[in-house]
C-alpha cells in the first residue's frame, strides 16, 4: 500500500505526467462481450505536465479465462486475441492518452500485476490467472505499443497483490534479448496476511524464473515514490511484524529509474 501523501508531494515536485487506470463505478452497459468490463476517468493533477488516467482493471478479467488465486498452468483461451483486460474503448482511451502526452514521467497506477511471473520450477511455466497473464494478448498490445510509440519513461505502479516486486517490462518476457520497455513498482499492504517473510517459500523458484523480476519480498509495508526531472526513486518500507506492537520501519530495498533509461537499477 502507498502512502497517499508522501505520493502526492513527490509527483507534485517531480514535474511528471501520470496517465494510468483507476477504479470507477461501472454500469451494465459497459460489458463488452467476450471483453472484461470497461471503466474510465480522467483529471489532470498537479500541473499542465500532469496527467492522471486511470483505467480500471479490477472488474477487466478475460471471460474465457480461468481464475487462481495463484499460478495455474496456461489455457489456450489465454492467448484470445479477443480478450482484453481493458476492454476496446478504454485500451484505446490509455494509448490516446500515452500518444498525446508531452510529460517527461509516464505512469500508469492501476491494480493487478503485468509482468508474467511464472510460478514453476523448470520448463513448465504457470502463471496466476488472476492479473494480465489472464489476458496475454492484451498485455502484449500494451507492451508492443510502448516500444513502438515510446512514450517517455513509461512506469506501472501496482497493487493488489500482498507482496513487493519491482519487474522490468517487456515485449518478450522470457527472450533476454527483448529489450525493456518500463518498470512495473509493486506494492504491498501494511497488514493483511501477518507477519509476512522477506523471502516468500517460493522466492527462489520466482528469481530463477524470472529474470525480468529484480526484486521479491514478501514482507509488510509500504512503497514510496520521489520523482526528480533525473530520476524515480521508490522506497520499500517494511516491518519486520504486525502481530505486536513497536516494530521498527526499515526501508528493505531501493530503486530508481532514471529519466531516459527503461528498467529499474537498484539504489
Amino acid at each position: 500500500m502507498t502512502d497517499a501523501r508522501l505520493t502526492r508531494r513527490s509527483f507534485v515536485t517531480g514535474s511528471l505526467a501520470l496517465c494510468g487506470l483507476a477504479s470507477a463505478p461501472l454500469r451494465a452497459a459497459a460489458v463488452l462481450g467476450q471483453h472484461c468490463l470497461a471503466a474510465a476517468r480522467c483529471s489532470s493533477f498537479a500541473d499542465s505536465r500532469t496527467d492522471r488516467s486511470r483505467p480500471s482493471s479490477s472488474s477487466t478479467r478475460a471471460s474465457s479465462a480461468p481464475t487462481s488465486r495463484a499460478g495455474i498452468a496456461v489455457s489456450r483461451e489465454v492467448f484470445d486475441e479477443r480478450a482484453s483486460l481493458l476492454g476496446d474503448e478504454q485500451e484505446r482511451w490509455l494509448f490516446d492518452g500515452f500518444n498525446g502526452s508531452k510529460a517527461r514521467w509516464n505512469v500508469i497506477p492501476q491494480q493487478v500485476m503485468v509482468a508474467p511471473a511464472d510460478h514453476a520450477a523448470g520448463p513448465d511455466r504457470t502463471f496466476s490467472m488472476d492479473q494480465w497473464s489472464g489476458c496475454d494478448a492484451a498485455r502484449t498490445r500494451l507492451m508492443k505499443f510502448l516500444a513502438t510509440r515510446r512514450p517517455s519513461n513509461p512506469i506501472v505502479l501496482t497493487g493488489d497483490i500482498h507482496s513487493n516486486w519491482v519487474n522490468d517490462l517487456k515485449v518478450d518476457f522470457f527472450d533476454p534479448k527483448s529489450p525493456v520497455v518500463a518498470t512495473e513498482f509493486v506494492g504491498r499492504s501494511i497488514t493483511s496476511g501477518g507477519d509476512g517473510a522477506d523471502r516468500p517459500d517460493n522466492y527462489s523458484t520466482i528469481l530463477a524464473e524470472n529474470p525480468f523480476v529484480k526484486f521479491y519480498n514478501g514482507q509488510r509495508g509500504y512503497v514510496s515514490r520521489e520523482v526528480t526531472a533525473k530520476q524515480m526513486r521508490a522506497d520499500y518500507r517494511i516491518v519486520e511484524y504486525v502481530t505486536r506492537p513497536g516494530a521498527p520501519r526499515q526501508t528493505r530495498a531501493s530503486f530508481v529509474v532514471e529519466d531516459g533509461r527503461p528498467g529499474a537499477q537498484e539504489a
